[in-house]
């Protein structure tokens, strides 16, 4: 069985932002207009992307970002990208520590007040995004129980999920046992059971290893 329950966007804990109308990527889409000025929170793959893409389409764009712009990328293809945003208008700044998000009763203009290298400095904008990373889907933990008992003792049971919070790929096999292991009341798993999480690039390794077989 394979479980993919997705992720979320991850909101960072800047006081002032669950009050503010942030959008992320899933919400910014919904956008009816454009807006003259927009913020970007984050400078990984999702917010340097759209931030070109507004910046593009008419809107003044500022990213946010602490070190370097897509700083899981090789530098040099980061730079790159940078540079060509750069020619493009969007603007960056580097912030050490947000201070808060401040609105007018949670509506427009957005004011983000963050530490940066001249010291604490007030920014002004029409609409955030917030691509700050992901965060395993609200629905199913990592850590979740999953109930792997299957009448074929030579089946196994191999599950995916998005271990969204840690920015990897989590996958694990699991070969059935007759009972259910549960760590945490002190009962482990069966002598034929294991579970463990695997890097998702060996997870087709690990099914042809289970000898998997389909269930009529």
């Amino acid at each position: 069985a394979i479980i993919a329950t997705g992720a979320t966007a991850a909101i960072p804990p800047i006081p002032g932002l669950k009050d503010a109308p942030y959008l992320t990527n899933a919400t910014v889409f919904n956008l009816t207009e454009l807006p003259r000025r927009l913020a970007v929170i984050g400078a990984g793959p999702i917010g340097m992307e759209l931030a070109q893409a507004f910046q593009r389409f008419g809107a003044q764009v500022t990213v946010f970002l602490r070190g370097r712009a897509l700083p899981k990328e090789d530098r040099d293809a980061a730079r790159i990208v940078e540079d060509s945003m750069r020619r493009d208008g969007v603007a960056f700044a580097q912030v050490r520590e947000y201070r808060r998000v401040d609105t007018d009763a949670g509506k427009p203009p957005i004011r983000i007040v963050a530490e940066c290298d001249a010291g604490e400095q007030t920014f002004e904008f029409d609409a955030l995004l917030v691509a700050a990373g992901r965060a395993a889907h609200p629905g199913l933990q990592p850590r979740d129980e999953v109930d792997t008992a299957v009448p074929r003792p030579r089946l196994a049971c191999v599950f995916a999920m998005e271990h969204a919070a840690h920015g990897r790929i989590g996958a694990g096999v699991v070969r059935p046992s007759g009972r259910r292991g549960d760590p945490a009341r002190g009962r482990g798993p069966g002598p034929q059971q294991r579970r463990h999480q695997l890097p998702f690039a060996r997870l087709l390794r690990a099914a042809a290893r289970a000898n998997l077989r389909p269930v009529p």
